[in-house]
């Protein structure tokens, strides 16, 4: 992702972001509702804050590279995620520590001798 400079008062410096509006704006199917961006740079997520998931660097690759699991984790967290409407409404902050919601109670069950497709048979003989 190509990075761009702005100007940021609170840090009284220019800084490279990672701007997110760039691919909205090019790629109609994805949003902030279906995307995250990772980095090891909280700053990368100035321009989309609720995007960014912060990971651990990757340091000593040589050394470390047995120990190292953090994108086993990161792994974990999207399949737990994969179906939420919207990932605006999780914290990823905290990613490390979600926990998937119960299945909700209100699920249809299938009749018996219901072969789970949706046609309408009533016309059938």
């Amino acid at each position: 992702m190509q990075f761009i400079l702005v100007y940021y008062k609170s840090y009284n410096s220019v800084l490279q972001v990672k701007p997110l509006g760039v691919i909205w704006g090019k790629f109609e199917q994805y949003s902030s509702r279906n995307t995250i961006m990772f980095d090891d740079i909280r700053r990368n997520f100035l321009m989309n804050p609720g995007n960014g998931l912060k990971i651990r660097p990757f340091r000593q690759a040589h050394l470390n590279r047995d120990k190292d699991r953090e994108l086993l984790k990161l792994a974990k967290y999207l399949k737990d995620i994969v179906h939420e409407e919207d990932f605006n409404s999780l914290d990823h902050k905290h990613w490390e520590k979600y926990r998937p919601r119960k299945k909700d109670k209100h699920t249809v069950k299938k009749e018996s001798g219901d072969l789970g497709d949706n046609r309408d048979n009533s016309n059938a003989s």
